[in-house]
């Protein structure tokens, strides 16, 4: 699970690395999605905020957590 802090378009992960957050248009997120460059996914914690969002092609922190190797 990603524990960083985002600031001022900089991440901080858990290993306290600094990288610079790269901003993207929505236009240019739905042609990586559909594309299948990208995945979208929902960042609450919980599914019940996910199915208020709902956003088109994008899949839950919870159903991305269970495709990732252990």
């Amino acid at each position: 699970m990603f524990q960083g802090r985002v600031t001022n378009n900089r991440i901080k992960n858990r290993r306290n690395v600094v990288t610079e957050a790269i901003q993207i248009s929505p236009e240019e997120v739905y042609l990586k999605v559909k594309s299948g460059e990208a995945i979208l996914v929902c960042a609450y914690n919980d599914d019940e905020g996910y199915r208020t969002i709902n956003l088109e092609e994008s899949i839950s922190l919870s159903e991305f957590y269970s495709g990732l190797p252990q």
